[in-house]
């Protein structure tokens, strides 16, 4: 009795581990990402609607709600979806949207129960040059980038995860604290994407999201040999900013972005056990896949 016992609670842990995602992927639940800025997370956005999402295509998928709960323009709004697990669902339940975003900082609370949420990170100084590269351009001028980086708020992965009693913390306040809130909330993400690992990505896109489309170009992804006006290498700038005053700035965010590497290949892991279990029974046509079922009554 107690080998049975022990072999049902092995099988059901290995049921568990295998289907999990499947049951995931097949929610109504509202894709909610968490837009890091200059992680890639307007290819994200671009891809939902590539899969039929519906969605706010312009702004970055971002959605803004009125203090009622309802959807409005930018200017007249909030980021997604209230701070309450209460109001997020309020929202949830009169939506159309299958797909919303929030460049800005995550919420205090986190209904899972309607959203599926979803983020995307880059080795941090890597995510500050993307974001210098991209101001340079858009303003069409040269910055000094030393300057520039000892501008930028610090640790913004920690920020914008933790929230708003995070953002406006002094540089250099941010403690251990801070650090144990943001990764509470990552921890609640069950998709957790890595801008260079694209095959692992589109592993989740399918398994969790239900996306088969999934080109391998992204929005906005400079190559490491772009300069801005000729003179700074993205690969150079990169190099240049490790080293102890920039690594300082990110020393959080760093502990974060291990962490999320963690929960990537975990779920990555989880997807793989599914789909390969899928694939070497496709050709079922019964629950046993066979004529006839063995004995088992």
């Amino acid at each position: 009795h107690n080998s049975h016992s022990r072999m049902a609670r092995w099988l059901l842990s290995r049921l568990v581990f295998v289907l999990c995602p499947l049951v995931r992927s097949s929610s109504d639940r509202i894709i909610y990402f968490l837009h890091l800025h200059k992680a890639g997370g307007s290819y994200v956005c671009a891809l939902a609607g590539k899969n039929g999402a519906r969605h706010t295509p312009t702004d970055n998928c971002n959605v803004y709600v009125s203090a009622a709960g309802a959807q409005v323009a930018r200017a007249m709004g909030h980021p997604c979806c209230g701070d309450t697990v209460a109001a997020q669902r309020s929202f949830a339940a009169k939506s159309s949207l299958t797909f919303v975003a929030n460049e800005f900082d995550l919420a205090p609370e986190m209904d899972v129960d309607s959203f599926v949420y979803v983020t995307q990170l880059r080795p941090p100084l890597e995510r500050y040059v993307s974001h210098f590269m991209h101001v340079s351009r858009a303003f069409s001028r040269s910055f000094d980038f030393d300057d520039w980086l000892l501008r930028q708020p610090d640790n913004w992965y920690l920020r914008k995860l933790c929230g708003r009693q995070c953002s406006e913390v002094p540089r250099g306040r941010l403690d251990q604290s801070h650090y144990e809130i943001a990764k509470g909330k990552l921890e609640k993400f069950e998709v957790v994407l890595l801008l260079e690992d694209h095959a692992g990505n589109n592993v989740l896109f399918e398994a969790v999201l239900g996306w088969m489309q999934h080109p391998e170009s992204k929005v906005n992804a400079a190559p490491a040999s772009q300069t801005v006006n000729g003179t700074q290498h993205k690969d150079a700038l990169v190099e240049r900013a490790k080293n102890k005053k920039f690594e300082d700035m990110v020393a959080w965010d760093a502990l974060l972005y291990y962490y999320a590497e963690y929960l990537h290949y975990q779920q990555v892991g989880k997807a793989r056990s599914w789909q390969e279990y899928s694939e070497r029974n496709k050709e079922c046509t019964g629950p046993c896949c066979s004529t006839a079922c063995s004995q088992y009554r």
